[in-house]
């Protein structure tokens, strides 16, 4: 009787032991899970569409804001503010649109894609005429472009970049642009502008202050006034079919931050408002 009791001890014993780890791994599966990064405030990929001439400072906030967020991919499209509007219209994956003129946000804002309330005037700009360093010819005002000196001149797509929009109005409002029109080599973006005087493959060209400041072989020769085009403006917005709401709202929050400003100053832009 006594062994036949102890072999029954046994046999529990060893079934035991075989159920433990099945038991343990119920039990584990019972326990909430421990997130790892799911409490952070944002996270996944943010799409930010930038006119072209925001393109080398938007490259150093990238990186410090993807260092303060490091659960956040930033990636960067420029190009002309037109030609991203209409990237937007036709259903291209964006979070944030950061265009270089208050037409390009407006329209957006007119057909649904941006409300009212999530966007805000960012920065300014200036509109400059530069010229090549080889170019030693003297500048009193936009006249000179009218000159026989001046056979090509690079000039933004007025229907697409914000910079060929403010250098039309520029030229109309000067009665200009019938004498210079003709002589215009249109390029998609302001940096294409950039491009061709620094290789000297035209004569002049009109881009944004801050372009000429990183220009390697380019240099400006006129300041264009501002009473003679619409305000330089730079809006930001959230677009409403953004897929990543809480990192756009951090992008935005955080390009208005003095940390961000003091960047956008150094490259020679201006905050909007000052």
């Amino acid at each position: 009787m006594k062994e036949s009791i102890l072999k029954r001890s046994k046999v529990r014993a060893l079934i035991a032991y075989l159920l433990l780890p099945v038991l343990l791994l119920h039990s584990c599966n019972l326990l909430p899970s421990t997130p790892s990064s799911d409490n952070d405030p944002a996270q996944g990929t943010l799409v930010v569409s930038a006119d072209a001439s925001l393109q080398t400072v938007l490259v150093e906030i990238q990186d410090n804001f993807e260092r303060k967020y490091p659960h956040v991919e930033v990636q960067l499209n420029f190009g002309a503010s037109g030609a991203l509007q209409k990237q937007i219209e036709q259903g291209a994956a964006t979070d944030i649109f950061m265009p270089a003129s208050s037409k390009h946000m407006n329209s957006l804002i007119k057909s649904g894609f941006v409300t009212d309330n999530q966007q805000r005037n960012l920065l300014s700009n200036e509109l400059v005429v530069i010229v090549n360093t080889t170019n030693k010819q003297t500048w009193s005002s936009l006249e000179k472009l009218t000159s026989s000196e001046m056979e090509r001149i690079a000039i933004g797509d007025p229907e697409t970049d914000s910079t060929g929009m403010y250098t039309e109005q520029t030229l109309q409002r000067l009665h200009f642009w019938n004498d210079i029109k003709n002589k215009a080599v249109f390029t998609k973006d302001v940096r294409q502008v950039l491009s061709y005087v620094d290789t000297g493959n035209v004569d002049a060209g009109f881009v944004y202050r801050t372009d000429a400041l990183v220009a390697k072989n380019s240099k400006i020769v006129h300041f264009v006034s501002p009473k003679h085009h619409d305000p330089i403006i730079y809006p930001i917005g959230i677009i409403q079919q953004t897929r990543n709401l809480e990192a756009a709202q951090l992008w935005m929050a955080y390009v208005q931050q003095p940390e961000a400003q003091q960047i956008f100053k150094r490259y020679g832009f201006k905050i909007a408002g000052e």
